[in-house]
């Protein structure tokens, strides 16, 4: 898939854990949550100002995508790296499970930072770390080999755009422009 065009430098990131839950009340007003077995990152970006030809490019990528509904991957500052060596895993992995096995030692990977498993493009973030594995959220989506890399840097998030049409706001200046793509993970 395309990389976000380097024009298109984030100055922010808001990253949403959506998760699928269904509410109702009862008759007798009994208050009922169930979380359904569902889970995408929503992620909106802003970028820095550009100057109107960088922000032409950015426009023409986006709106080609948009026209065909075609994914690109986006790399996040912060977010998409780690000072995480990248790891083997040791074990294999059924889908629902939130814990892998890895081969050596976990000790650099930190809490609250993402990866990505080498066979899928969904991307997941460490809860815990043990002593050999690391626990994680959403559950598997897809089954994980034993031998299987984890990656920690330059974790790439494929999205599609939210359904809204782009959008972009021109400055005081009208020579720069600071545009926000909202964006769900591609499942």
């Amino acid at each position: 898939m395309p990389l976000l065009p380097a024009e298109f430098e984030i100055n922010s990131a808001r990253i949403n854990n959506n998760n699928s839950v269904t509410t109702s009340e009862s008759q007798s007003l009994i208050y009922l949550q169930r979380k359904t077995p569902s889970q995408r990152w929503d992620i909106t970006l802003r970028s820095v100002k550009m100057d109107l030809d960088a922000a032409d490019v950015v426009w023409g990528f986006a709106a080609a995508r948009e026209q065909d509904l075609q994914l690109w991957d986006v790399v996040i500052p912060r977010y998409s790296f780690s000072d995480a060596t990248d790891k083997t895993t040791s074990t294999s992995g059924s889908i629902g499970d939130t814990n892998i096995t890895t081969v050596g030692s976990v000790s650099d990977v930190k809490v609250g930072k993402y990866f990505q498993f080498s066979g899928h493009s969904k991307v997941y973030v460490v809860t815990e770390v043990g002593t050999g594995n690391i626990s994680f959220a959403p559950a598997l989506r897809r089954p994980v080999a034993n031998g299987e890399t984890i990656t920690f840097n330059n974790v790439t998030w494929s999205c599609k755009l939210r359904g809204r049409p782009l959008e972009f706001n021109v400055q005081g200046d009208e020579q720069s422009v600071v545009m926000e793509l909202d964006l769900v993970e591609a499942l």
